[in-house]
């Protein structure tokens, strides 16, 4: 919070039943916190945000992971760079190298699916740190949902793809604070046909 209040004109705090002191903390600054009454999971979560930012009049909306993933500096290189090139999105791309192995293969597996399907060169179709304008978000919506998984990023940019955004991606720095989040392999099979479904049918 305190690296990227300056970047922004507001931070929506989106809390979805954490039982940490993530709300404890938050109070401590002057943020919109918003509190699921239960656990809907990071894709609705993400939904939450983008509904209050957009009744707020918000021109461009920033999705942040809130675990230190996510470095304040690539949060004002992505928002400079979608302003000065006139992009309608841009998404943060991280270093394979810096994954731990199974992230780091998964990932390519998953970026290379999705550039076979869609007919592009994407490398990281999974980023959380990302930035596009309001007028697009009825073209982003995504579908998916569930407790347990974390596929709205990529339903994201596949829709920018078929969609025909005008997007682009800039490197970032890659940190894994806690190795155990984030996608098991079961999770990544399940992603794969996810890509082919929404190629054909959506």
């Amino acid at each position: 919070i305190d690296g990227v209040k300056n970047l922004v004109d507001r931070i929506i705090l989106v809390d979805n039943c954490s039982n940490d002191e993530t709300i404890v903390n938050a109070e401590r600054h002057e943020i919109i916190i918003l509190k699921h009454k239960v656990n809907i999971g990071k894709s609705n979560s993400m939904k939450t945000g983008c509904e209050l930012a957009l009744n707020l009049g918000t021109d461009l909306i920033a999705f942040m992971d809130a675990d230190g993933q996510h470095h304040p500096d690539d949060l004002k290189n992505i928002i400079n760079t979608i302003k000065s090139k006139n992009l309608d999105m841009v998404v943060g791309s991280r270093n394979y190298l810096k994954m731990p192995i199974t992230r780091s293969i998964g990932t390519k597996m998953l970026s290379l699916i999705t550039n076979i399907l869609y007919k592009v060169e994407i490398k990281d179709i999974q980023s959380g740190l990302r930035v596009f304008k309001s007028k697009i978000f009825s073209k982003l919506i995504w579908e998916s949902t569930g407790s347990s998984h974390y596929f709205a990023d990529a339903e994201i940019t596949t829709k920018a793809i078929k969609n025909n955004i005008k997007f682009n991606e800039v490197p970032i720095k890659t940190i894994f604070n806690d190795k155990y989040k984030g996608m098991d392999i079961f999770q990544g099979v399940r992603l794969m046909f996810h890509l082919l479904f929404w190629k054909i049918f959506r």
